[in-house]
């Protein structure tokens, strides 16, 4: 099932995704919106921040481990 659905919300998600902030403010109450807008962006933040974190890891694992292929004399250890 999750095979079927997974495609579908992903392309929604793609298509109209940036609505979805405004969209979820909407149910919140007047005082409480510009807080949870806050916090939306607060987790947008957080998340490109680990996405950025996760990126510059593996890369530093590709050199090393690129680097020592090398060293060790495995045949294709940087490409």
């Amino acid at each position: 099932m999750s095979l079927v659905t997974f495609p579908v919300i992903l392309f929604y998600m793609l298509k109209d995704g940036h609505h979805l902030p405004k969209y979820l403010t909407s149910f919140f109450p007047k005082r409480a919106q510009s807080s949870f807008q806050e916090t939306l962006q607060d987790i947008n933040a957080q998340i490109s921040n680990y996405i950025r974190g996760q990126l510059s890891v593996a890369f530093a694992v590709m050199i090393m481990f690129g680097i020592g292929f090398t060293i060790i004399g495995l045949p294709y250890g940087l490409f």
